[in-house]
């Protein structure tokens, strides 16, 4: 009953900026030893691993039917999940669904 009021709830919120689709990515390390027993990131042979994500109030996750793929691992260079400028994207959104759900809320009190 409350996941039914809440989707009833997000349904009715207005001004909720979308965020279009865009690659989510991770890094994938192979790792070797060198010859004094330690390990070591093979640039080479690690890459980067992406697929294509959906933020909205419908659905939220990876987007069906595409798949996978891989880029250069340079591509992942400091970036975990999405670009700084995608990050920031996402942020606002979930932001704007919570100012708008406390809103609701608090008109119906």
């Amino acid at each position: 009953m409350i996941r039914l009021f809440f989707l009833l709830l997000l349904a009715s919120c207005t001004n909720i900026p979308t965020t279009p689709d865009g690659p989510q990515c991770s890094p994938v390390f192979t790792y070797v030893k060198s010859t004094d027993g330690k390990e070591y990131i093979e640039v080479e042979s690690s890459y980067c691993l992406c697929r294509m994500y959906h933020f909205g109030l419908d659905y939220v996750g990876k987007v069906p039917n595409i798949t996978t793929w891989k880029e250069p691992i340079k591509y992942c260079d400091k970036l975990i999940g999405w670009t700084p400028e995608e990050y920031t994207k996402k942020a606002s959104f979930w932001e704007a669904v919570r100012a708008a759900v406390e809103k609701e809320i608090n008109n119906h009190e």
